[in-house]
């Protein structure tokens, strides 16, 4: 399987787990799909280098509490 077909499948199967999940929103998923299309973009399967400012930039969050509050979120739901 390449790694195009990998990432498909994990995005769909990602949307199709998380769609009815209530506690979830746009900044969840904005998050969410910035650290996957980071890690399609450097071609990775498993390790994927972040910096917090890309992550922010990438999916339009502006204020350090709000990353802050949504990615801690994130980590509480597993």
């Amino acid at each position: 399987m390449n790694i195009h077909t990998n990432y498909y499948m994990i995005l769909c199967k990602f949307l199709h787990i998380n769609m009815d999940d209530k506690r979830l929103n746009v900044l969840h998923f904005a998050l969410l799909l910035t650290i996957l299309s980071l890690g399609y973009r450097q071609g990775q399967k498993q390790n994927i280098k972040v910096s917090r400012s890309k992550i922010m930039a990438l999916s339009h969050i502006i204020t350090l509490p709000n990353y802050h509050k949504y990615f801690k979120e994130l980590q509480c739901f597993g």
